[in-house]
């Protein structure tokens, strides 16, 4: 069996054409975004910036700078599997307005209720106790003043509304997956919602959480990856690795998700069940 490529790899080579990753086509980045928290964090600063959305990397989102890297590497890992888990005709119809833009969000803030629980103290003695304080500190509400503040008081009351009506949409329907991703009463199958079934997969497998140590660079040259018709290869390139917690906690998620693996010495194999699965 022939080496698969590193994820160091597979992730340069999905950045080098943007359009696997780039939603606002007026975006331009050139750094490298998966090796540092500064260039990660920059990356993430210019996708919202690009889309006149800079508001929301001056607010709270910051706080979840301890993790961009794992969310970044989520973002490109999601990417790369999607090629082969999800078809053209679901990304166009099912993940509105965009899958890569909806993807982009999925990998930013999938992390994002740890550090609201964990920052829930600060948010208190602030006022903000209820679901509908945090709804509003998130901008997921109107906030009219803040609106005026940041320029956007050029479009009137009823359009501002309408918008925010589809974006709380989106954003319910975000969290619906996040929500049901801790449901652990049944195993989780493909059919019945590919976008969860990618983000668990994604979330799962990214390496750059499970070893928080290594250099990111090194790290992602140690670990190969390829897609087969019906199953995702992992293997660790480098036996300096260690690697056994992680396979393992790999293993662990064939009891809540319809799958299985497969493990030999320094590679696992994930098997998807294919009844329903929209590999082509």
């Amino acid at each position: 069996m022939t080496q698969p490529k590193s994820i160091y790899n597979v992730y340069s080579d999905l950045f080098k054409k943007k359009k696997n990753w780039r939603y606002y086509s007026r975006m331009s980045f050139s750094d490298v975004p998966f090796l540092d928290k500064d260039t990660a964090w920059r990356f993430i600063e210019t996708y919202f910036i690009s889309g006149a959305k800079e508001s929301i990397v001056k607010g709270d989102v910051s706080s979840i700078k301890d993790r961009i890297l794992h969310s970044v590497s989520v973002f490109f890992l999601g990417i790369f599997l999607s090629n082969r888990l999800l078809d053209k005709n679901y990304k166009e119809n099912e993940c509105p307005p965009d899958f890569r833009y909806l993807w982009f969000l999925t990998s930013l803030y999938h992390d994002y209720s740890y550090f609201i629980e964990k920052d829930s103290k600060r948010l208190i003695a602030q006022g903000k106790s209820t679901i509908e304080d945090i709804k509003r500190h998130l901008l997921i509400e109107p906030d009219y003043d803040l609106l005026r503040d940041i320029g956007v008081n050029r479009f009137s009351k009823e359009d501002i509304e309408k918008y925010f009506d589809y974006k709380v949409a989106s954003l319910n329907e975000l969290g619906n997956l996040i929500i049901k991703a801790g449901e652990n009463d049944k195993k989780h199958k493909f059919q019945d919602d590919p976008f969860l079934f990618l983000l668990i997969l994604a979330d799962t497998l990214e390496p750059l959480k499970a070893f928080p140590n290594e250099k990111p660079e090194k790290l992602l040259k140690k670990i190969g990856v390829e897609l087969s018709d019906n199953a995702i290869r992992i293997k660790v390139l480098d036996n300096s690795l260690d690697y056994e917690r992680w396979f393992n906690n790999i293993e662990d998620i064939q009891t809540w998700m319809n799958l299985a693996i497969k493990r030999n010495e320094s590679e696992i194999e994930i098997i998807i069940n294919r009844q329903g699965f929209l590999f082509f």
